[in-house]
């Protein structure tokens, strides 16, 4: 949705934390792959898998002091779609996000925020959907 305002340095950070995100629950959903694709294609990049070797805590670290308040939303917002994309949010998927929100030094208010908006969206989606297919 808002990818094109992440600067250029951090559009393969932003891959980095989907890897970090699809695998938080030790599975990495074709749902997850796909968006992962799309994400590139929005963010006119080659479509890849980016590689994460690094611990999460360090990536997260260098991820929050180079991004800005906006970027930050950006990630954690599209972020927590790409996790959702798959129907599941269990706890560990919900950990995850709890983390990543701290680590970018947002409140976790933030966070709850984005899923009401995502749930709206997602409803007017299926709304929008089924409008065209009547």
């Amino acid at each position: 949705m808002f990818l094109m305002l992440l600067k250029e340095e951090n559009k393969e950070r932003f891959l980095k934390v989907c890897v970090y995100a699809a695998m938080s629950n030790e599975i990495f959903a074709e749902e997850e792959k796909l968006m992962i694709s799309a994400y590139c294609r929005e963010m006119n990049i080659a479509e890849h898998i980016p590689e994460t070797t690094a611990k999460f805590d360090a990536f997260i670290h260098e991820l929050a002091e180079n991004t800005d308040s906006k970027e930050k939303n950006i990630i954690l917002l599209e972020t927590l779609a790409l996790i959702r994309s798959d129907g599941i949010y269990d706890d560990r998927e919900q950990a995850f996000m709890k983390s990543l929100t701290v680590g970018l030094g947002l409140p976790l208010s933030k966070l709850d925020d984005y899923l009401v908006i995502l749930d709206k969206y997602n409803e007017m989606a299926k709304e929008m959907l089924q409008a065209i297919e009547a």
